[in-house]
């Protein structure tokens, strides 16, 4: 943990409001590195120890220290009672603040016994050596005491070893509910959603009889597997709750800040809002040099991957993959994974080779992120071996299905929808496109929908591999009927598919004319949609569904031609907007 002035400063200031002192992070961490019995005593230890030299100058900084925060005398009076200037008080303070920071970087960061250079090596080793660290931390929780065991619990569970009972009974007070989130998550990624329901309630009875900054801590951290499961589940919403919750519990604590700045950054990917993500990693990586926290720097790593790749930059994103993988295999390894398959995605937009993360997915064969890794598996295989791509697709997709993950499952959807096609079967083709795009569409989660269709090796790329005939135009046109619905307008299917008819054919012009059955050209302009003698207020109704559909059916298309189709579709759209007869 990084100390400075000012959080020394409110810490210091919490002395004399116990109910403010119970939730500092910094005093926690503090009262936890010396094994004190309060916050309180853990700091006045501080004092002692930053001004032990038995010299004048310590001695004066000592009794400023301890007139103005021990025993809340106001600044002016100290001063005067030391018989010394206003300023020179303030510069004597400003002493006093930098040794009680500097002395406790120096406790946190180096430990000053001797005995506790193995826990520490331990910890440190942890990241590349999870079984040794494991071993070590256990062995060191009898004398470390609890901090160490729920070291040496996410050491396990990270590794896959099932978590001893004796060493879980050795976290005690907040580190118990702490350890068994960690245990949770490790099931999520096992996929065992159940087990980590079946904790959540216990969790949350112990939450309530916390306080302070341990209360704090351990919100955070359920919060934060409540949003990894959110997400395992591809609910926008919950995972954007969950996300809300990790900012207001982070507190002071800047590493947690920064894990909560990592989830807001993922979040705004996952609701297309790119330039809030990028600003928000602007941002990370300068509390990154700061903190020099291996896993803020591997988390930030990740999602400026997924950033990279939404924007179409797929070689930056392929190689903020790898050290993304590198360096989180053993520390959130679903992550890692999760990483592998975006280096996946990208190698195959880039036309290059990818290999499956075998070591990956054997350690989580059940994982819905294993799951994600065999969808993009088998359209790195389709191009080869039709037949076998087919059998890794639907295995990803059975998988997906029966960890209740939709985002993987569309995407799964998607990949069998390629491999027909590399089969020539064209009939299961067509309509597993319709469908993956019908899934899609109720995602709302860029990640998924980026190449949710794509495969550069499939003809067709430059419009899109989408039929435009009737059974087509009728999944877009109830789509579009459904976005009116829901804006409390009802002009009725016929004038749906008139509308769309009319703004396809402008948007994908000759290609839209060759492909577009005759009977669904006449039908566009068989009839003066409604929307023409539509009032003002219904006009700023009907144009956002106008756009989402533009939207929508834009998804069919490789990302690059997207925006160009929107233009199109939204100018022809605007033409069905003519101003009303006087």
């Amino acid at each position: 943990m990084s100390w400075s002035g000012q959080q020394m400063r409110r810490l210091l200031a919490c002395l004399d409001r116990p109910q403010d002192l119970v939730r500092s992070h910094l005093g926690l961490q503090l009262q936890e590195a010396l094994g004190a019995d309060s916050i309180r005593e853990a700091v006045l230890w501080l004092v002692n120890r930053a001004f032990q030299e038995p010299t004048p100058h310590h001695a004066l900084l000592r009794d400023i220290i301890t007139r103005c925060d021990v025993e809340g005398q106001k600044g002016s009076h100290v001063a005067r009672a030391l018989n010394v200037s206003a300023r020179t008080f303030f510069r004597l303070r400003a002493d006093a603040i930098a040794m009680l920071e500097q002395t406790a970087e120096q406790l946190l960061r180096r430990p000053e016994q001797r005995t506790d250079f193995k826990y520490e090596i331990s910890r440190m080793i942890s990241p590349v050596q999870p079984q040794t660290a494991a071993h070590l931390l256990e062995r060191e929780a009898d004398r470390v005491g609890s901090r160490a065991a729920y070291d040496a619990v996410c050491a396990c569970a990270r590794n896959g070893q099932e978590v001893p009972a004796t060493l879980l009974d050795k976290c005690v007070g907040y580190w118990k509910p702490l350890a068994q989130l960690e245990i949770a998550r490790t099931n999520l990624n096992h996929g065992d959603p159940e087990r980590y329901q079946a904790v959540r309630p216990a969790i949350l009875e112990t939450l309530a009889g916390l306080t302070g900054a341990a209360r704090t801590r351990v919100a955070f951290e359920l919060a934060y597997v409540d949003r990894l499961n959110a997400i395992r589940q591809c609910d926008i919403q919950a995972s954007a709750d969950a996300t809300a919750r990790l900012r207001k519990e982070a507190g002071t604590d800047l590493r947690l800040q920064a894990l909560a700045l990592v989830c807001q950054a993922e979040q705004a990917c996952d609701e297309g809002e790119l330039g809030v993500a990028s600003a928000l990693l602007d941002e990370l990586q300068t509390i990154c040099l700061r903190l020099n926290d291996f896993r803020i720097y591997a988390r930030t790593s990740h999602v400026t991957s997924i950033l990279k790749l939404l924007q179409g930059n797929y070689a930056e994103a392929r190689d903020l993959c790898d050290v993304t993988v590198a360096a989180l295999g053993n520390v959130e390894p679903e992550f890692a994974a999760c990483a592998s398959a975006l280096a996946g995605r990208a190698d195959l937009l880039l036309g290059n080779t990818w290999e499956r993360p075998g070591e990956l997915c054997k350690r989580f064969p059940q994982s819905y992120v294993t799951a994600l890794i065999d969808a993009v598996w088998a359209r790195h295989v389709a191009s080869s071996d039709a037949k076998r791509a087919l059998a890794i697709a639907q295995r990803s997709a059975d998988l997906a299905s029966a960890q209740g993950a939709r985002g993987v499952g569309a995407y799964a959807s998607g990949t069998l929808a390629i491999v027909y096609e590399f089969l020539g079967n064209t009939e299961d083709a067509r309509r597993q496109r319709v469908l993956t795009w019908e899934l899609g569409v109720q995602l709302r989660r860029p990640f998924y929908l980026y190449d949710l269709l794509v495969h550069p090796a499939l003809p067709g790329n430059a419009v899109s591999a989408f039929d435009l005939d009737e059974f087509t135009i009728a999944v877009l046109s109830r789509r579009f009927v459904e976005l009116l619905a829901d804006a409390g307008e009802n002009p009725g299917p016929r004038w749906a598919t008139a509308a769309l008819v009319k703004c396809l054919e402008a948007a994908l012009g000759q290609v839209a004319r060759k492909r577009l059955s005759l009977p669904l050209r006449d039908r566009a302009h068989e009839t003066s949609p409604p929307a023409r003698r539509a009032a003002p207020l219904q006009r700023q109704v009907l144009t956002p569904c106008l756009d989402q559909i533009a939207v929508e059916i834009a998804y069919w298309l490789p990302p690059a031609h997207r925006s160009g189709f929107t233009s199109r579709f939204l100018a022809a759209a605007s033409d069905l907007f003519e101003a009303r007869p006087a």
